[in-house]
């Protein structure tokens, strides 16, 4: 399985994501951006979106 590594410069360590987590978390990135990007820069998140955006975390979390 392909492996994605990053060093954040705050941490000591580096974090291994696995290639499923990482897609996972670019549509977490991509639904807010399709959000803000129609709604506007200070719009709450509607309640299907914060939805989606769980049920894509709590996945995302299952892979790690």
């Amino acid at each position: 399985m392909w492996k994605f590594c990053c060093r954040l410069p705050f941490y000591d360590h580096v974090l291994d994501v696995s290639q499923e987590s990482y897609v996972i978390l670019e549509k977490v990135i991509r639904s807010l951006a399709n959000f803000y990007s129609k709604a506007g820069p200070s719009a709450p998140l509607s309640q299907e979106v914060k939805s989606e955006i769980l049920d894509y975390l709590n996945t995302a979390e299952d892979f790690l």
